[in-house]
């Protein structure tokens, strides 16, 4: 069974900053994520110890 990829909207916010974090530490429906991407508008900066299983892309899910 493949690992789950997940998007997440809103990545730099509270509530997206938080559920990045948890799903990367316990994963999603009983399954490790493996590959999550973080969707914002802009990222504070970089991140102190950055996760591997993390691509940030800057932008709005109303772009083209």
């Amino acid at each position: 069974m493949p690992m789950p990829h997940v998007i997440v909207t809103g990545a730099a916010g509270f509530i997206g900053q938080a559920l990045v974090r948890r799903l990367l530490r316990e994963g999603l429906g009983g399954r490790p994520v493996e590959a999550l991407t973080a969707v914002d508008l802009h990222f504070g900066g970089p991140d102190a110890d950055p996760d591997p299983r993390v691509a940030r892309v800057t932008g709005s899910v109303a772009d083209a």
